[in-house]
C-alpha cells in the first residue's frame, strides 16, 4: 500500500462514508473531534471516516507533528496546550467571516486621523460568538470590565441577555455586510 491519502487502503464500500473527505478535511474533522471530546480511538476514526487504520495513523502522525494532539496506544488525546487554547494557526482559520464582520464593526468606531492602539488597557473586546459559554484556561477580565463588547450576529440570545444584565454595552456585527 503506497497510498498516503487514504484511497487505496480504505475499508470496503459498505463501511465507507457517503462523501469521501480530502486529507485536509479529514484531518480537520479529526482535530475538531479530539479538541471537542479530549480523546478519540483509531477504531472510531476508521468507522467514521471510512479509511484504513494506516491512513488514520498517518493523519494522527501529521496532527501530532503540528501540535494538535498526542498519539497514545489505540488513539489520540488532545495536546494539553490544545484543549482550550489551541494554536493561533487553528484559531485564525475558525469563524473567519464572523471575525471579519467584528473587525469591520470595530473599524467603524475609528474616525479618520485616529490611531487604534490595542494593549492591556483597551476597554473594547472583540470576540466571536463561539467563545461565549466556554471555559478557557485563563480569563482576561470579567465582561463587566469592558466598555464595549463587539461580537457577531450569531451570539445566542441568552448571552446577549447576560451582557445586558451585567450592564455591558455590546454590538453585533453582521457577517457579510460592509460598513462604508
Amino acid at each position: 500500500m503506497t497510498d498516503t491519502e487514504g484511497a487505496s487502503d480504505a475499508p470496503d464500500a459498505s463501511q465507507a462514508p457517503v462523501t469521501k473527505l480530502s486529507p485536509k478535511d479529514r484531518r480537520k474533522r479529526i482535530s475538531d473531534r479530539v479538541l471537542a471530546e479530549g480523546q478519540v480511538t483509531i477504531e472510531e476514526l476508521v468507522q467514521e471516516l471510512g479509511v484504513s487504520q494506516m491512513t488514520v495513523h498517518r493523519d494522527l502522525d501529521t496532527l501530532e507533528h503540528q501540535g494538535w494532539l498526542r498519539k497514545v496506544r489505540g488513539g489520540a488525546t488532545a495536546a494539553p496546550s490544545a484543549l482550550f487554547e489551541s494554536t493561533a494557526r487553528w484559531r485564525g482559520n475558525e469563524q473567519v467571516a464572523a471575525k471579519e464582520a467584528i473587525c469591520e464593526a470595530a473599524l467603524a468606531l475609528a474616525e479618520p486621523g485616529q490611531a487604534v492602539i490595542i494593549d492591556d488597557s483597551s476597554t473594547a473586546l472583540l470576540v466571536d460568538h463561539s467563545k461565549f459559554g466556554r471555559q478557557a484556561r485563563y480569563e482576561l477580565a470579567p465582561l463587566a470590565d469592558f466598555d464595549l463588547v463587539i461580537s457577531d450576529e450569531h451570539l445566542p440570545q441568552e448571552e446577549q441577555e447576560a451582557l445586558q444584565s451585567l450592564g455591558v454595552r455590546y454590538e453585533l456585527a453582521t457577517v457579510g455586510s460592509r460598513r462604508g
